[in-house]
């Protein structure tokens, strides 16, 4: 890419360099300046428009409404201190009870998985269960339709038996019939 640039008027046959920047995702990584930004979209949503800085414990200065890179549009910038500390507490208020929902959230997840993943064991120990009787019945069926064979085998001998010798019988009777 550098051999396609020309040099720069002035310049002792020296190629300009070309470097890319890196962006900045500190703001998208902040928890607290995403709070705060929902909160202003929500306030906005509702008319009630406001610009306020804060700084954060960190030191930070948190624009709610005007950050860089927020979705939320920049709103016009108000000029009473009063409103703008009610802006502020109203917004950390609804920032707290975001925090406080979050948490609950959050928690109610980690029971929800606990009480899921004993009703998923216990469905899975089941499921075992129930193959392993099903490998036993198995077994037995298989058990008992050899000893059916075996008797039926023996039926058939025996029905076998039973018709020569009632033939046998009814020539002899016919012998001393005869006779």
């Amino acid at each position: 890419m550098e051999s396609l640039l020309e040099p720069a008027e002035g310049s002792a046959g020296e190629v300009a360099a070309i470097t890319f920047g890196i962006p900045d995702i500190t703001p998208a990584l902040d928890l607290k300046e995403y709070y705060w930004q929902l909160a202003e979209s929500l306030q906005y949503e509702c008319g009630v428009s406001s610009s306020a800085s804060i700084r954060s414990d960190d030191g930070k200065l948190l624009e709610a409404g005007g950050a860089a890179g927020s979705m939320v549009k920049s709103s016009p910038q108000i000029k009473d201190i009063g409103e703008m500390k009610a802006l502020v507490s109203s917004l950390q208020k609804e920032l707290a009870e975001l925090e406080k929902i979050n948490g609950e959230l959050e928690e109610q997840v980690d029971i929800n998985k606990a009480l899921y993943g004993e009703e998923i064991a216990d469905l899975e120990y089941t499921v075992d269960e129930m193959k392993h009787q099903e490998s036993e019945l198995q077994l037995e069926m298989k058990e008992q339709c050899e000893d059916y064979k075996e008797l039926l085998q023996e039926k058939m001998a025996r029905d076998m038996e039973i018709t020569a010798y009632r033939g046998l019988v009814e020539e002899e009777e016919r012998r001393w019939c005869i006779l």
